[in-house]
């Protein structure tokens, strides 16, 4: 049984359906296209899904996570500190992480609003899940990390 997984013609729920383990999640992906199925039922919203919903999930995750990776880099960091006290470094963490968030969703959401249902409502804080899982899970830090 996979559940909340895959979510056949809408973009996962918010957070990316709370999952603690994306790299598991990405895993596990190809594992249900390996199984021999002709309908999915996903667990939540409206119908359930084919073979190739699936591919369409994962192609949205993929998007989802090279864009969300590339603002990680990408964000003006100075931009975002403007209006931050720069003695508050959880109000800076929190103000780049949701910039990280916004500009990846603004990228996002215009290729997926006409394929996926919720692109528009829960691209946001998926891309903050992303983003959170792309530097606790593979160690992408943008401008924090350390560099010799």
């Amino acid at each position: 049984m996979l559940v909340d997984v895959i979510f056949p013609g809408w973009v996962p729920f918010s957070n990316l359906a709370l999952s603690a383990d994306l790299p598991g999640v990405f895993a596990l992906y190809d594992k249900v296209l390996g199984y021999d199925f002709d309908q999915l039922v996903g667990g939540h919203v409206n119908r359930p899904g084919t073979p190739e919903d699936v591919r369409t999930q994962i192609e949205y995750m993929n998007d989802l996570r090279a864009t969300t990776e590339a603002a990680l880099s990408s964000v003006d960091l100075e931009a975002v500190m403007a209006p931050v006290d720069p003695e508050n470094a959880w109000a800076v963490f929190r103000a780049y992480l949701d910039a990280v968030s916004a500009q990846a969703a603004d990228d996002i959401v215009p290729r997926w609003l006409d394929r996926l249902g919720g692109a528009d409502v829960f691209t946001l804080p998926n891309a903050w899940a992303m983003a959170e899982s792309l530097r606790l899970d593979y160690n992408s830090l943008g401008p924090f990390s350390i560099k010799p």
